[in-house]
């Protein structure tokens, strides 16, 4: 059965950033991970990340993913120094909003 976690990083009743984890049976996938733009490049960031690496380690997950769009590469440095290696890479596609379907 799959659990779903929300993590919200506050400093003086303020939110700063957020993240939220899939556990499964032995591993964990984070998703949705952010730092407000005024907290981001001070090192909050990689504490929020390493706070939500421990409690998933202490939950007895080692597997752990982490989801980032390869253009964000803030994200993408912030990750690989907290130890993710890109394991697999997906394109993903847009619809143009002004593309309409002829018959």
């Amino acid at each position: 059965m799959n659990q779903r976690i929300q993590y919200i990083a506050m400093i003086y009743k303020k939110h700063i950033g957020m993240g939220s984890a899939s556990l499964g049976n032995d591993e964990a996938s984070i998703f949705g991970f952010e730092v407000s733009p005024q907290y981001q490049g001070k090192g909050f960031g990689r504490a929020i990340l390493k706070r939500i690496l421990t409690d998933l380690k202490n939950r007895g997950r080692e597997n752990i993913t982490i989801e980032v769009d390869s253009t964000n590469k803030n994200a993408f440095n912030l990750y690989r120094k907290c130890g993710f290696e890109v394991e697999t890479s997906f394109d993903y596609y847009r619809k143009r909003p002004d593309f309409l379907f002829q018959s």
